[in-house]
């Protein structure tokens, strides 16, 4: 049984979506209590663009497992996907309160902050990420962009800089 999961990884590690996913649900099907497994499939599933398959797989897992940070982590970002921005904020707090490390989260809750106009919250969130993780090029980006929106370029140059060093093929750092 172990050797279909590691057969679904290592699909899944070869983004080999389609088999992957058949090789997760054939080993659910003799373990459905590994929730690891089942978030690999929303995995899986997210990356098909099977949104509604992939979150039912993060609903269980969150459901499951209420106080695992990287499920609610993940149901944020199937949520986002999914256009539900609100629910999403939802997971990503519930996710940071449970891990406030997770620097993909704060620069996914900055980026919800920032797509409704909350700027000042945004750079909250993105700076919270890079104090989990310095060098998080998402975070440095998006920074930049708010500063050069602002029109203060200066800074805005720190943070692509900065961006293009954590990150020398980061497209957007390199060409703000």
């Amino acid at each position: 049984v172990q050797a279909a999961k590691m057969l679904a990884t290592a699909l899944s590690t070869a983004r080999r979506w389609s088999e992957a996913e058949l090789a997760y649900r054939h080993y659910l099907m003799a373990v459905p209590q590994d929730l690891e497994a089942r978030a690999q499939l929303g995995h899986v599933y997210h990356d098909q663009g099977k949104l509604t398959e992939a979150e039912a797989c993060c609903r269980q897992v969150v459901l499951a497992d209420g106080r695992s940070a990287q499920a609610h982590y993940h149901m944020g970002g199937v949520l986002q996907s999914l256009g539900r921005a609100a629910e999403a904020a939802e997971s990503y707090r519930r996710a940071l309160e449970l891990d406030p490390s997770l620097a993909d989260a704060h620069n996914n809750l900055g980026t919800l902050l920032k797509d409704q106009q909350a700027i000042d919250d945004a750079v909250h969130d993105f700076e919270q990420a890079l104090r989990a993780q310095p060098a998080h090029g998402p975070a440095l980006t998006n920074l930049a962009l708010i500063h050069e929106g602002r029109g203060d370029y200066a800074r805005a140059g720190e943070y692509y800089r900065a961006a293009v060093a954590a990150h020398p093929s980061s497209a957007v750092a390199q060409h703000g």
